[in-house]
This record gives C-alpha cells, structure tokens and sequence, in this order.
C-alpha cells in the first residue's frame, strides 16, 4: 500500500456529524478533514471576528437547510473571498443535522462506532495473525476511553498528520517557518517531532525506565510503535498499547500548546500528565486495583518485571 492510498483510507472513513449544540471548534478541530481550517486557511483565521467559536456558531438554519454566516474584522478583499468560497467547498462532504450533537461517525462500520476489526477490514487486511488480532482487540478497549488519542495515533501510524512538512507540501506555511517548535533545529516531521527530537526522545527514555525495560532508539513511527508494543509478554500488551498512544496524544496536545497559548515544554511535568492520564483509562477499563498498584504506578518502580 503507497503512502497515499494508506493515508486516504482513514480519511474516506471518517465522517463528521455537525448538529446544533456546542462541539466541535470551527477553526481549530480537524472536522473538515485531516488539517485545521486555521492551519489550511491562516489568512481567513487571522480575519476572523470568532476565532474560538463552535461550528454551530458560525451559521444558521434555515428551511432545513444549513447557510454559513462567517463574521469577520474588515471587508474581505477578492482574493480572500477566493478562499472563503475553497474553505466552504471544503466542508462539502460534511453531514450538517438540526438538533443533534457533534459527532464522530466510523462509515466502515454498521453502528458508525470505530473498531479495529472494521479498520483491518476498511484496510483489506483481513488475514491478520493471532498477534495482531489481539492488538486490535486490546486497541478497541482504549478507544472506549479516549476516541481521540486512538484517532491521533493511527493518523501517526499512516503518516497522515499535520505537521509542518506535510502542510508544506500542501502549500501552507506558516510565517515562523518550519522549524519543529520544540528544538527548533530541524523541520517538523512526524518522525522527527514524535521520535527523534531530543526532546520527545528524552520522555520516550523516561517511560521505558518506568517501565523497566531497555530498547533501543527507533526514529520510524511503524518500527517504534512494534518495537515498543513488544517490550513485554502477550498479557502487557495492554498496557504497552495504552502507554504508546497516550504519549503519541499527550506530544501533540503538548507541542499544539506551544505553538499557539505559548507554553512551555515540560519533561516532568509532560511524563507526569501521561501517567495521570493513563491511570484514569485503567479505571476506564473497569480494573479494580489495590492502592498499593497505585503507589508503583507513580513511583519509580518498574510496572514490567
């Protein structure tokens, strides 16, 4: 499978629900496909009279039928409205319903719920190997706790992301350049921001001592993700699994804060979220643990022996 076709099979089968209520962010959730709108559009979001506001926000109904009404600081000029007319082009092909919530809709499956069993299939994968079978049973359980995560770490996996080398390519820039924002020494890749930058490096370090094993280094996202999932037995895999996706989140929520609320990177504070985060899914997964299981998980005691 070429890059492109494996990128495009995610994206043809996720489908955005749009109602009424307050969700998603018009300009700042990827909604309308795999890039932020203030990302594809940087000229428009600059004029934009409500940069923080819901998609609901920004239109009304009318007739039953759904009209978009875009405020901005100053009368656009004709180029720009050149892009008002590509940006609600590219909202096209998303489902607009009166009344009901924001959602996420799997098209590959039935219930419009995403599982990994529909994603191998959406993948013509369906011969997979008793390994690979129990990762996607073990991946379904976490998106019970957070769809996002899971959503953010099979967008890694397929190289569909957008950093800046792949909105580059793309023809968005950004005036700052193209610089990873953490280092600022190398151009922001995926492989390059999740896996090889000193300082997403140095948090990979820390989680492999936390749980008490040793690798070596991988700058690929594919070779990190097996051999990471693969530090343990057949019963860690779970837990492997889980740590790998919420770090994955965790870097992006993380480098996204830096660029745009100007925060700061934190290695402690960062290692720290993860494990908070990651015992709220363990308590999502319905395992009732003793308090000494939660003393370990936050001591430096290996979780791996």
């Amino acid at each position: 499978m070429s890059g492109g076709e494996g990128g495009k099979w995610f994206r043809d089968n996720m489908e955005v629900k749009i109602g009424e209520r307050d969700g998603f962010l018009f300009w700042h959730h990827c909604w309308a496909g795999n890039f932020k709108l203030s990302e594809l559009f940087p000229r428009l979001f600059h004029l934009s009279n409500n940069k923080g506001g819901a998609i609901s926000s920004m239109g009304t109904w009318f007739e039953g039928e759904w009209r978009w009404d875009l405020k901005w600081n100053r009368e656009l000029r004709q180029r720009e409205l050149d892009q008002v007319q590509q940006l609600t082009s590219s909202t096209c092909n998303v489902r607009l319903t009166a009344g009901s919530k924001d959602s996420w809709c799997w098209k590959a499956s039935k219930n419009g719920v995403f599982s990994v069993q529909s994603a191998y299939y959406a993948l013509g994968l369906e011969s997979r190997s008793m390994e690979e079978r129990r990762v996607e049973n073990e991946m379904a359980l976490i998106w019970k706790a957070s769809a996002k995560a899971v959503i953010t770490a099979w967008k890694v996996l397929r190289g569909r992301f957008p950093t800046f080398d792949n909105l580059r390519r793309r023809q968005v820039n950004f005036q700052s350049g193209n610089l990873c924002v953490l280092c600022n020494s190398c151009e922001e890749s995926i492989n390059h921001l999740f896996f090889s930058c000193h300082k997403t490096d140095a948090i990979w370090k820390d989680i492999i001592s936390w749980l008490g094993k040793q690798t070596a280094s991988q700058t690929q996202a594919k070779a990190h993700f097996n051999a990471f999932i693969n530090l343990g037995n057949k019963d860690d895999v779970k837990l492997l699994l889980s740590v790998w996706i919420c770090t994955i989140w965790c870097f992006w929520r993380k480098r996204n804060e830096c660029i745009f609320k100007q925060g700061m990177w934190n290695r402690e504070r960062i290692f720290s979220e993860i494990k908070s985060i990651l015992w709220g899914w363990k308590m999502a997964f319905n395992l009732v643990t003793p308090y000494s299981e939660f003393r370990r998980w936050f001591s430096a005691e290996a979780l791996i022996t």
